[in-house]
């Protein structure tokens, strides 16, 4: 365990001279999805470019003043939104969150207890980790890290994989939607997956990113099941200015409220057979 967070330590302490420091502009493909009890109720292709004004989440800044969002074209959106479950959505602070690295870096070298490590593999160019962990914030436990792995850079210490399990426990949220409905909603589990590519410079830029969120909403004396995917799969990076204000995506409500209803249907990503069918209907 006390390898694990030196190692994370490490990276911390280098961060910049790893990884892109300076505002980027990420040609991305953008990938989301909602089933509602085993029902697929939201489904989206887009081509993104994200301008991230520093590879480096600062949680003091407004979300609007380091992150900018435009669409180059929809692939594919449809989108049910009958019914309670059928509306939830990922907040964009968090979303954006989880796409930086220092994320993971802080919530496990300040949160991480009882590692126990499975494995240390080391290959020609990384040094594979297996491990488990329990997230504890203020005494409170928060998840259980299953089937964690990190790939560790062998030169240079970076982070080039992390892949984990994440278990939560008694994390409710209470509210009331637009229609004045109490509900409770709670996540089980997550699963999260973010990978790296070295680029010309050799500083490691985002890569691919993907999250699971397993979880239920109670309304209205009904359970509900929810599976909520979000794909982010960068193709080019490189320095840009900032988007101009014209063609800039609101980020104070979900992504898919900016993303029109659309059936090209690329094949960048391929649709399985249910993607299809919900699409075509």
């Amino acid at each position: 365990g006390t390898d694990i967070k030196k190692r994370i330590e490490n990276v911390a302490k280098n961060y910049f001279r790893l990884y892109v420091k300076n505002s980027r502009i990420y040609e991305c493909t953008y990938k989301e999805s909602l089933k509602v009890d085993d029902t697929l109720k939201r489904l989206t292709q887009v081509q993104l470019r994200w301008w991230d004004k520093s590879y480096n989440y600062d949680f003091k800044i407004p979300l609007t003043k380091k992150e900018e969002v435009s669409v180059a074209n929809v692939d594919y959106s449809k989108k049910v939104l009958n019914g309670i479950a059928s509306g939830g959505y990922m907040g964009n602070n968090l979303f954006f969150e989880y796409l930086h690295l220092n994320h993971y870096l802080i919530w496990i070298f300040n949160y991480a207890q009882d590692i126990v490590i499975h494995s240390m593999e080391k290959q020609e160019n990384y040094t594979k980790v297996s491990f488990d962990a329990s997230i504890v914030v203020k005494g409170d436990p928060v998840s259980k890290l299953k089937k964690a792995v990190i790939y560790f850079d062998n030169k240079t210490g970076a982070i080039l994989k992390f892949n984990y399990d994440a278990l939560y426990q008694n994390q409710i949220e209470k509210g009331v939607n637009s229609h004045g409905v109490h509900y409770e909603s709670s996540i089980h589990q997550e699963n999260t997956s973010i990978s790296f590519v070295v680029l010309p410079n050799n500083k490691l830029a985002l890569s691919f990113f993907k999250v699971n969120l397993l979880g239920e909403i109670k309304a209205a004396n009904k359970t509900h099941e929810f599976l909520a995917t979000k794909e982010l799969f960068v193709t080019k990076v490189e320095k840009g200015k900032r988007i101009p204000q014209d063609q800039r995506v609101d980020l104070s409500g979900p992504l898919f409220d900016n993303f029109p209803s659309h059936k090209k249907q690329s094949v960048k990503i391929p649709l399985t057979k249910e993607e299809s069918e919900f699409i075509n209907k």
